[in-house]
């Protein structure tokens, strides 16, 4: 029998994270343990929670655990709950993503499947955007169950994996803990560690969604964290160059989505404090500064199915 481990955090996300606890008990599957860790909100998050809990039948309430902590940042979050599991599987959803019912039911079938090939498992996600779903194209694994190379697949669409869509064993979540201090790219550094030469589980089957306003898209852009990612980088094991190959295209796709989102005295500003200190990354820079916005949109709605 699998038993989950759902790890929410929670930071101000009061008018999102009843559609979030519900997604997960209306989930086919039911064996699972909710962890909602409040990272210090301002607003009333913490209420809201507190009172879907006590609405709960008795079955289901004793599923529920909100734990409470002084705001330290996403990473120490899900750290935090982590270590307040119990289970051998650890889900994350964030406080404004939804899963579909079928979820933790695909995972059980990736876990049955795979569980003696690779320590990580993940459903496809889809985007809700300004009220529009957005289905990153998954290219020939539009169709698929089976397991795929991290490096490959995570340059193809961030389709296949998202830190709402992904299960981890615990052993081995426990020793590879999301790095502190990063603003962003902390999932993706730490599911790149646990994949890295196994790969991962991956079923095709979109069954977590990805809430994301284009104001947050703008707000997660910090340039500083494309020198950490890439000295985490250097600290996987794989081969060499093909993770060379990954950090340029890694980097250039997500300097050419800051180039579209930010405009030009900002882009130039914030690269400028980070010009320089790699070559790879100054590279990208670079190249983005010479693509026009427009062009931009055109090969970005290339790369999704927009309903």
């Amino acid at each position: 029998m699998v038993n989950f481990s759902v790890v929410i955090p929670l930071y101000n996300k009061s008018l999102y994270i009843e559609k979030t606890l519900h997604s997960i008990i209306n989930q086919k599957y039911k064996n699972y343990e909710v962890i909602i860790v409040n990272d210090g909100s301002t607003d009333n998050s913490k209420e809201v929670v507190e009172d879907i809990i006590e609405n709960l039948d008795s079955d289901t309430k004793i599923k529920f655990k909100l734990l409470n902590k002084s705001n330290s940042g996403v990473s120490s979050t899900r750290n935090y709950g982590v270590k307040h599991s119990a289970y051998d599987y650890i889900t994350f959803l964030d406080a404004d993503d939804y899963w579909e019912e079928y979820h933790l039911s695909n995972f059980v079938s990736l876990i049955d499947k795979y569980s003696d090939k690779v320590d990580m498992f993940s459903n496809a996600s889809k985007q809700l955007q300004n009220g529009r779903f957005i289905f990153p194209k998954l290219s020939i694994y539009g169709n698929y169950i089976g397991i795929v190379d991290y490096f490959k697949v995570s340059l193809i669409s961030n389709g296949f994996i998202h830190t709402s869509g992904v299960c981890v064993k615990k052993d081995v979540m426990n020793n590879n803990l999301f790095p502190l201090g990063m603003k962003n790219f902390e999932d993706m550094i730490t599911w790149a560690k646990i994949a890295n030469n196994k790969g991962f589980a991956f079923s095709s089957e979109r069954t977590s969604v990805y809430v994301i306003e284009n104001a947050e898209a703008s707000a997660h852009i910090d340039f500083e964290n494309y020198l950490r990612y890439e000295n985490l980088l250097k600290t996987i094991k794989y081969n060499i160059f093909l993770l060379k190959m990954y950090s340029f295209k890694f980097f250039l796709l997500h300097v050419l989505y800051a180039r579209m989102h930010m405009e030009l005295y900002s882009y130039i500003n914030n690269s400028s404090k980070i010009f320089g200190k790699s070559f790879i990354i100054s590279s990208c820079l670079l190249i983005g500064l010479l693509f026009p916005k427009s062009l931009l949109k055109v090969l970005k709605n290339l790369r999704k199915h927009i309903k």
